[in-house]
């Protein structure tokens, strides 16, 4: 989210590159009106394995989830909250998810991008031309992702960018990709993909997922946009909910840079001598359950702020139903052979956007790690 500035309407330029974009698992296609076009269909897949029972299931975003098999381990209902999506139960932290299989070996060093379609005011989709901040892959603007994408590249994988309404997140999507980032997208899990996200999870892939208000249209237009609109929220929390983690709505805390422990040995900011510093504008702060076994790698805090510039609050909790949450710019979920991790903002992926962009801070140098350890290459 970018609150101080007056809105420059962004420099777009889509390079062609040789850079897969798909919709669903059928042929590419633009994202058009909800009815409009043929949507790409996914192949059957096999059922997801369930294994053995979990663990308890933990404590859901909720109300306490009732167990479940250990591929989701325990999918309460979440109840929702305030405006918000609880997103599911959070997957127990004993317990394992048995009988997961792992991921092909071909999909190992492939990625895939997810965006979505909005316009500034908060319609979805956008009609084509009127897209909001998708921040594409291959916008090699302000506001585009393709500085991301080239070191992605350079590191030796290949990432696919893909359109969030025509996708079915099921088993035969999930397991071509061993790493899969949201990006600004605004698309809410049905239980079924939330389970097999689970299974895809627990038989290793790596998940990175953030809100920003931008994800559900300009933050200084009017509802169903706005900085406190509740759209990205909802689509982040049908993710990772069931992993223990949830996102507030758009705080416009201002820029704020943090860091984790100099001593915390993490590879994703351990240097050996200091903690790297990752910096967000506006903060969508990533709240997490003290049960449900997630590490915060870089806490949200006065005392892990570096500078002076912004502010760190959580004035608005609405939609967020974890109790008594703990708060972080950087989290991470062990589960099973794979791993979740949300951050607390988008700007550190885009190219040069305002509020802060990949070249601030180690913002560029943490999204690199963030990636290879979601990829178990770190």
């Amino acid at each position: 989210m970018f609150h101080k500035f007056a809105r420059q309407a962004p420099k777009r330029c889509l390079c062609a590159v040789a850079l897969t974009i798909v919709a669903g698992c059928g042929t590419a296609s633009s994202p058009r009106s909800e009815t409009g076009g043929t949507h790409g269909t996914s192949g059957t897949g096999g059922a997801p394995s369930t294994g053995g029972m979990g663990g308890s299931g933990g404590s859901p975003a909720g109300s306490p989830g009732s167990g479940g098999t250990a591929a989701v381990g325990g999918s309460g209902s979440g109840g929702a909250g305030a405006g918000g999506a609880g997103g599911g139960g959070t997957a127990g932290s004993s317990g394992g998810a048995a009988g997961s299989g792992s991921l092909p070996e071909a999909s190992k060093k492939k990625a895939a991008y997810i965006y979505g379609s909005v316009t500034a005011s908060g319609t979805i989709p956008a009609p084509p031309g009127q897209e909001y901040d998708q921040m594409r892959l291959t916008d090699t603007g302000n506001n585009g992702c393709s500085q991301y994408r080239i070191m992605i590249e350079g590191l030796g994988y290949s990432i696919t960018e893909v359109y969030d309404r025509t996708t079915t997140f099921d088993s035969t999507f999930l397991n071509q990709f061993g790493v899969i980032i949201f990006g600004n997208h605004q698309k809410v899990m049905s239980t079924e993909e939330q389970a097999a996200i689970a299974t895809w999870v627990a038989s290793g892939g790596g998940l990175l997922a953030y809100n920003d208000s931008a994800l559900g249209g300009a933050f200084d237009s009017p509802p169903p946009a706005g900085i406190n609109n509740t759209t990205g929220q909802k689509a982040v929390n049908s993710i990772i909910g069931q992993f223990g983690m949830q996102v507030l709505t758009d705080q416009g805390n201002g820029a704020c840079a943090m860091k984790g422990s100099d001593t915390d040995t993490n590879p994703v900011i351990y240097t050996g001598a200091r903690s790297l510093v990752i910096e967000g504008e506006g903060e969508s702060i990533v709240c997490v359950d003290r049960n449900a076994g997630v590490k915060i790698v870089i806490p949200f805090s006065n005392e892990a702020k570096v500078g002076s510039s912004g502010t760190v609050s959580t004035n608005n909790i609405g939609g967020m139903t974890i109790r008594d949450p703990l708060y972080a710019a950087l989290a991470v979920k062990e589960y099973g052979q794979g791993r979740v991790m949300a951050q607390f903002d988008r700007q550190m992926m885009w190219n040069n956007g305002v509020g802060s962009n990949i070249n601030r801070q180690d913002n560029k140098e943490i999204e690199r790690r963030i990636f290879l350890y979601l990829a178990h290459a770190l």
